[in-house]
């Protein structure tokens, strides 16, 4: 597995076609059951904006009736959100002259250059703490 890419993919397919269907046959429960009921809040928050069923999609897995139903149509709205969120992103940064993206791109490296001066500035400081600290021995 070192050497294989795309590890989220194959992950999700491998649950989705082989786990599922052992833990149902098991526990009658699906693997989207733990996922949508998982304490931790990443993956609540990955399933309710959508990002689980985006994922399902790029996949190419099928989502059929049963898919559907465990996943809830509060997943195919979230993904649907994301989809329309996404579509006006584009238009707006497509709508944008290159006068607008000059402008935004000078906003941009003004700002990462005065991070730099900050960070330096910094890190400057430090080294002159860290020798009078050496110094003091």
């Amino acid at each position: 597995m070192t050497n294989a890419k795309a590890l989220d993919m194959l992950t999700l397919s491998y649950s989705l076609e082989v786990l599922d269907p052992l833990v149902e046959s098991f526990w009658e429960r699906s693997v989207i059951d733990f996922i949508k009921n998982d304490p931790h809040p990443r993956y609540a928050e990955i399933f309710h904006l959508g990002i689980f069923e985006d994922l399902i999609k790029q996949r190419g897995f099928p989502i059929d009736q049963r898919l559907r139903q465990l996943l809830g149509e509060a997943s195919r709205e979230a993904w649907e959100r994301m989809q329309a969120h996404y579509e006006e992103d584009r238009r707006f940064h497509e709508s944008k002259t290159d006068k607008d993206l000059e402008a935004e791109y000078q906003a941009g490296s003004e700002s990462q250059a005065d991070d730099a001066d900050d960070k330096y500035t910094e890190l400057a400081e430090e080294q002159t703490n860290w020798e009078a600290f050496l110094d003091s021995f």
